[in-house]
């Protein structure tokens, strides 16, 4: 599968518009995707085709650009939740008075620990 490249705001445009096709039951059965091509015209058009079988629906079809900007979008959310996680941790610790370390200090501090641990 060939990945998409596109900027951000263009992604979520069409992420929006694949959501929105979607959400107007952007249509076909399972019998006409086996008979008739309409469905590769929605999907050009949409980039999302609601496949339904029997009127329930049943399977999607996404585009490779589509599904490359969904993939893109939701690498984004879990790195925007890792961001706000690693936030609330910070806030959290400093709350409970703890001293955060770093650089030399971190260094040294987790020596001294290795070297408690291992009875030196």
């Amino acid at each position: 599968m060939e990945a998409v490249m596109v900027e951000k705001g263009v992604a979520l445009d069409r992420i929006t518009a694949t959501v929105d096709a979607a959400r107007l039951r952007n249509r076909i059965s399972l019998t006409d995707v086996a008979r008739t091509s309409l469905w590769k015209e929605r999907l050009k058009e949409h980039g999302v085709v609601e496949v339904t079988d029997r009127s329930d629906p049943y399977a999607y079809i996404v585009s490779a650009e589509g599904m490359a900007e969904l993939v893109g979008r939701l690498e984004e959310l879990e790195d925007e939740i890792e961001r706000y996680e690693t936030a609330r941790m910070v806030r959290e610790r400093d709350h409970k008075g703890k001293v955060w370390l770093s650089g030399g200090e971190l260094a040294d501090s987790a020596m001294r620990l290795i070297d408690e641990r291992m009875g030196r």
